[in-house]
């Protein structure tokens, strides 16, 4: 071979690597050029595997599956909710429920359409029984005929308000829209309603829990009601405990002794560790219509963990103050750990500084880390 020049590349050695092999050949005329290899560095020459392949492309114009279709109207039984009754109308699965009641049973019922019922009583002669209340397919109202409490909870019956179901009051009534009594529980939760209930009565304008009973609100809203004392909810008596970890109060109005939010009293106790109390308003006259958002008398005692209470008003200029907070009676105590009291107003010139919270006697203790005093709203 006529002046063949070959010049070796380097071996691959420890943790070096060789940069290029270069190969010039002179053969028949024509020169040739070897291209850039590297090599691994490693300390035995192991050439590395591969990386694995990815996942294959996602096609598209695969279309999403379609959401499951809504269970059809009728009463269901067990944790499985196993069908058992092809109801029409909130009216017959109430009574198919009370025709068949079996102690601790546990109920739901779904509604396909708006029904319209009278004040109704869920309590089975001292059985345990657990009931939620669902709407299938859209929101469906449930709208209160006559005057009384759509449904008032006894002994030993949990009712929960479900996702899609909005309870709907009277402009005349003469009682809480919800009423809970003697061992009973109510629990309003994620997509429910209370709305639309304007009461006469000094008990609460959408629920009244009151004497051993169970109140939460873990979702929903509690809103457009009005009372006398406690527009949107009230808790009375002892053994009754309020707990609110999510949903709303709001748009509310007590018409006389404040606490159109929400009104805890007598022995009650209350949590408040979530949701929001806003926009309701105290519109009576007097020392007792304090307290728009939240008021708290006789010996009450309440937690905030979390949680907002903006925006509350007490209207008139010769009514109490605490916008959003009212602090009354000896042994009435709220210790006040996190969440929000902000932006709440009070047009009482007296205490004009009380417009988030004012405390008159009782005991509020501030273990928020938050500066409360009276330059920021806080009379105490």
């Amino acid at each position: 071979m006529n002046n063949l020049q070959l010049r070796s590349a380097p071996v691959c050695r420890g943790r070096f690597r060789v940069s290029a092999v270069l190969c010039a050949v002179l053969l028949g005329g024509v020169f040739f050029s070897a291209a850039l290899v590297s090599c691994p560095a490693s300390d035995n020459n192991e050439v590395a595997a591969p990386a694995p392949p990815g996942p294959p492309p996602t096609d598209p114009t695969t279309p999403e599956p379609p959401p499951p279709p809504p269970r059809a109207a009728g009463v269901y039984v067990g944790a499985a909710n196993t069908p058992v009754e092809d109801t029409a109308t909130l009216r017959e699965a109430l009574t198919w429920i009370e025709l068949n009641m079996a102690d601790g049973s546990v109920y739901t019922i779904v509604l396909d359409q708006d029904d319209a019922i009278g004040a109704s009583q869920l309590y089975y002669d001292g059985k345990q029984a657990q009931i939620t209340l669902e709407g299938a397919g859209a929101t469906r109202t449930v709208q209160l005929t006559g005057t009384g409490s759509l449904f008032t909870i006894g002994s030993k019956v949990s009712l929960k308000l479900g996702n899609g179901i909005k309870l709907i009051g009277v402009e005349d009534n003469t009682a809480a829209l919800l009423y809970v009594t003697n061992g009973g529980s109510l629990e309003v939760g994620a997509g429910a309603v209370v709305t639309g209930n304007t009461s006469s009565s000094t008990t609460g304008g959408g629920i009244c829990a009151y004497a051993t009973t169970a109140c939460l609100i873990s979702g929903g809203e509690i809103s457009g009601n009005a009372a006398k004392t406690g527009g949107g909810v009230y808790i009375d008596g002892s053994g009754a405990q309020f707990e609110m970890s999510s949903g709303k109060i709001n748009g509310n109005r007590s018409t006389a002794g404040g606490g159109a939010g929400l009104f805890v009293r007598n022995y009650s106790t209350g949590v408040i560790s979530g949701g929001q109390i806003y926009g309701n308003i105290a519109s009576g006259t007097g020392g007792n219509s304090a307290g728009a958002g939240l008021r708290l008398t006789m010996a009450a005692v309440l937690t905030m963990t979390d949680g907002s209470i903006t925006g509350n008003v007490v209207e008139n200029t010769n009514a109490g103050g605490g916008g959003g907070v009212f602090i009354g009676n000896d042994g009435t105590k709220m210790e006040f750990k996190g969440g929000t009291i902000e932006n709440n107003e009070t047009r009482n010139t007296a205490v004009p500084n009380s417009y988030n919270l004012y405390r008159e006697q009782g005991s509020f203790l501030n273990e928020s880390g938050q500066t409360l005093n009276a330059e920021n709203g806080f009379v105490f």
